[in-house]
Order: structure tokens, then C-alpha cells, then sequence
């Protein structure tokens, strides 16, 4: 299904509840059964679906087989497709394109269109998917066939409905490495009252979001990586019965959009979905002339001024493709040493004694009423030299290091993890800017089960390195060896440029009962 990420935060407010964002649902048995038989039943595939769309790496509009589906999304009209806001959150609408086909990835049939992306708008209020409004309205260069799904009425409730998710992300919630499916793969879920992801509280936010889950005892669908920005469209009522995936005559209308979650297909954990009946959702999605997000254009942000103590410095403005609303900026610097300090707030910083030696870097954030971007002025930089260094220079107000690297520190996002049969699992979202991160280390130690004192619990803690494989852009994916029963510590940290490290991301896992 399509992806579903779990955002740092969240990882860290639910570690006591875990003991611990492309539309295939996907089915596994519940936890107790699946113990005794390991098994995931994947989503089913059947006839085209034809409000669901992929969306794609631009490549002027031509069909380039396999199409790379890194998100799903749903036409709202010939114009414009509905998808998640954190899909399009570091792009610009020139390196997106939409693509409807109705046979797999692979070899999508002469039926297959790609249309470039024109615009993208957002909402000003979106900063992450857990704060909500995780909405993103794509208005196209051309106009694309297919069907059309309706939205919902603002402020309906379709509580108790069965839905049809859909899309092309992880086909397999407990086998590591890639798992995108060829084909589509759809599953029915039901719509839940909001206290069913009251374990999400306090980033669950009913005004904005609709939870969605398991259809039945012993059977759990759900969206996982990769489906993210995929259509979830209500039936429109009576008895789903088995042919419920493939009789598409019955789903009326999308009412959400597959935004965030904790694993995959695990029935404690109900699917979080952008709820598109919301008045606030629906002041983006239902736009019928939506204004555009800036786009960059040009030159980024840039560091200039007098670099020594005494002086200031000045951020530049970058260029942007349409005028703005507003600019923020931030400043950091780092040290040689790879550490990174938040160092002020607005164009201009006075330069002091401490950061002498350090980079200097500034990012802005920019808005308008098609919603905000954050770019930082990563290359070109400069180093803070002492007053008669800055002399020396012969006038030069700045100069580049070597590498011209960019200086906004890398994320880490452990977005899932799990153990079976002794094995644990990890996938881990490293980035740095727009760009995927460089690395990412992982390390895992026992945290139970080990002797009290001396050297046999220092053998029995001490961390083990895990192994990760980059398996796409800054996504990366490893594998433990068979493990005691125990709780484990993984903690994993991304490399980027300019040696920078993120913070850790922390997660706790559990090896047998």
C-alpha cells in the first residue's frame, strides 16, 4: 500500500505503548495468531481503479517503464489530484508528474498516461502530517482521463462505513527489504470512531484526521510504506461481501487521504488518513482556482556581510517563482567537529567571538497562499575568520569550503520496526534538506535479560552494529541475525554533508513474549 511514515516524534511518545506518513491493502492475521503461524496476506488486485493515480519522477511527460510510484493520489477532477502534503513537501511542481495506468507497473499499457504538474498548493498552516492539514492539491499542465471521485460534504461523518484503500507501497508488512507490488493492490478497511486512535493522542487530531482500520476478527488491513497520498473511498452502504475489492460500482466518494501510522497491518494500530469532510481540508482540496506554492527558481539564500567578530552578517534572499507573503529566516552554524548550533532568527546576525572558525549558514522559509517552502542556503557558506584574517581576505566577504556542502543538519526517522521468529527489522528515513542523507548508522544493544554487574553485563549490553542496505533515495532498510528473547535498543543516525549527524532515533523492540 502506499507509504506510511512515522514521524520521529510520534516514535518517541508511543516507546511505552510498543514496549516501540501507494494504496495495496494489505491483511495479516491478528498478533496472538499470527505468533503461532507468521504470515501476511497481501491486498488483492482486480480491475483498474479509475480515480487512483501514482505519482512519479518528472520526466517530460514520457511513460518510463517500470513507473516508480513513490506515492498515490486521486483525481479530483481532469485538473487536479488530491494527495498528501508531506508527498510534495520538498518539491517543486517541475519534478512531479502524475501517471494513470491500468496494468502494472512494469508494462503499463497503451492506456498509460503521465501529465506534468503545474502547480502544487498546500495549506499555509501544514508542517508535518502528525499537526494535520497533511492535504496537497497538484494542478496539472494538461488535463488527464479518467474517473473523477466526489468529495464529501463538509463535516460529514461516515463513521462505521467500509472503505477502499488502494496503491502501489509495501506488499508485505514482516519481510524486510522493498516489497512494491507490480500491480495495484486494494483492501477494505472500516471507518472508526476517533477514540480508536486515542493511542495516537496528542498527535491524533479529529478536526483534521479520520481513523481506519481492521474489518473483522482476524483479519487486519491497512496502507503501509509507500501508499501514502492514496485514495480511501466509502461504500456506499449494505454488506461488503467478498467481491467488495473488485465490485467498484458501490464506493461513492474519498473521504480520506492514507497519511500516517505505527507499523503495518498490526491491528492495535488503526490507519491514520487526511479526513477530507473537514471544512478546514476541504479550504485546500476543493479549490476550483487554487493558488500555487513558491517554487525555487534560482539562486538559494546566501550568507554575506562582514564574518568576523564585530560585524554582521546578512542573509540573501533566494528566488522564488511567484511573489511571497512572508520570509523567515534561520540561522546555524558548525564547528569543525561536525556540531550543529541553532544561532539566531532573522535576515541579519551579529557575529561574535564564538563563532570564530565555524560555518556560517542561513535558511528561509517563505510563504503564499498556496502554502510555505524552506530552503536553506547550503552552498555557497562561510567561515567566521578572526578580524585580521577577515582583512587578509583582501575584501572577500566570504569564501567556500571545499566541499560546498549543505549545512542544514540530516533527519533520522526510524518509521518501522519489528520482530519475528527472533529476526528484527528496521526501516529508516534519513534526509538532509530535499535530498536523501549520505548514511545512515545503526547500532542495537540489549536493554533486559543481561547479569546485573561486571564485565558478563558489559559483553551481554555492549552495542552491536546493525547492517543497512539503501534500498531507495533516503530510505534504508537491515536485518538482525536471531535474537534472545529481550528488549533491544536500535538506535539509528544519518550522515550528511559536511559530516554533519542528526540527532538519534530511538526505538525499543521486543523479541518474543
Amino acid at each position: 500500500m502506499s507509504a506510511r511514515a512515522l514521524p520521529a516524534l510520534v516514535v518517541a511518545a508511543l516507546l511505552a505503548l510498543l514496549a516501540i506518513p501507494g494504496p495495496a491493502a494489505r491483511a495479516s492475521q491478528p498478533a496472538s495468531a499470527a505468533r503461532a503461524t507468521p504470515r501476511v496476506v497481501s491486498g488483492t488486485t482486480g480491475p483498474a481503479i479509475p480515480w487512483q493515480v501514482a505519482l512519479v519522477p518528472a520526466n517530460d511527460g514520457a511513460v518510463v517503464t517500470p513507473l516508480q510510484a513513490y506515492c498515490g493520489g486521486v483525481l479530483r477532477d481532469a485538473w487536479h489530484v488530491l494527495t498528501a502534503a508531506h508527498c510534495v513537501a520538498d518539491a517543486d511542481a517541475s519534478s512531479v508528474a502524475v501517471a494513470a495506468f491500468s496494468g502494472p507497473r512494469s508494462a503499463p499499457g497503451p492506456d498509460a498516461q503521465v501529465q506534468r504538474v503545474q502547480g502544487i498548493t498546500t495549506s499555509p498552516a501544514y508542517r508535518a502530517s502528525t499537526e494535520g492539514m497533511d492535504v496537497a492539491l497538484l494542478t496539472l499542465a494538461a488535463p488527464l482521463a479518467g474517473t473523477p471521485m466526489p468529495l464529501p460534504a463538509p463535516g460529514a461523518d461516515d463513521t462505521g462505513s467500509a472503505a477502499l484503500v488502494s496503491g502501489w507501497g509495501d506488499a508485505d508488512a514482516l519481510t524486510p527489504g522493498p516489497q512494491q507490488p507490480d500491480a495495484l493492490l486494494r483492501g477494505v478497511v472500516r471507518l472508526l470512531p476517533d477514540r480508536a486512535c486515542g493511542m495516537y493522542a496528542p498527535y491524533y487530531r479529529a478536526d483534521t484526521m479520520l481513523c481506519a482500520g481492521a474489518t473483522g476478527p482476524g483479519v487486519v488491513t491497512d496502507a503501509c510504506q509507500g501508499d501514502s497520498g492514496g485514495p480511501l473511498v466509502r461504500h456506499d452502504g449494505g454488506s461488503v461481501g467478498p467481491d467488495g475489492v473488485t465490485d467498484l460500482g458501490h464506493y461513492d466518494r474519498v473521504v480520506g487521504l492514507v497519511s500516517w501510522g505505527v507499523s503495518c497491518g498490526d491491528g492495535r494500530f488503526p490507519g491514520v488518513y487526511t479526513r477530507l469532510a473537514s471544512p478546514a481540508v476541504q479550504s485546500i482540496a476543493a479549490l476550483a482556482d487554487p493558488p500555487f506554492r513558491p517554487d525555487a527558481t534560482g539562486a538559494a539564500p546566501a550568507v554575506q556581510g562582514l564574518l568576523a567578530p564585530g560585524g554582521t552578517a546578512h542573509c540573501t534572499p533566494g528566488r522564488w517563482s511567484i511573489d511571497l507573503l512572508t520570509r523567515e529566516y534561520t540561522w546555524r552554524s558548525v564547528g569543525a567537529g561536525g556540531d550543529v548550533r541553532l544561532e539566531g532568527i532573522g535576515p541579519d546576525l551579529p557575529v561574535g567571538a564564538a563563532l570564530v572558525g565555524r560555518a556560517l549558514s542561513c535558511e528561509e522559509r517563505v510563504s503564499s497562499a498556496g502554502g510555505t517552502r524552506t530552503r536553506a542556503g547550503g552552498a555557497p557558506y562561510a567561515v567566521v575568520a578572526t578580524l585580521a584574517q577577515a582583512q587578509a581576505l583582501s575584501g572577500a566577504r566570504t569564501r567556500r569550503p571545499a566541499t560546498g556542502a549543505d549545512l542544514t543538519p540530516p533527519t533520522a526517522s526510524i518509521t518501522r520496526g519489528s520482530c519475528r521468529t527472533g529476526r528484527c527489522a528496521l526501516t529508516v528515513v534519513a534526509r538532509q534538506s530535499s535530498r536523501p542523507a549520505r548514511a545512515v548508522r545503526v547500532t542495537y544493544a540489549r536493554t533486559s535479560g543481561c547479569p546485573t554487574r561486571g564485565a558478563a553485563r558489559r559483553r551481554c549490553s555492549a552495542p552491536r552494529s546493525l547492517r543497512v542496505a539503501r534500498v531507495a533515495g533516503g530510505v534504508f532498510r537491515g536485518t538482525t541475525r536471531r535474537l534472545p528473547r529481550a528488549r533491544w535498543r536500535f538506535v539509528a543516525v544519518a550522515t550528511g554533508a559536511a559530516k554533519l549527524h542528526s540527532r538519534q532515533a530511538v526505538r525499543v523492540l521486543r523479541v518474543g513474549r
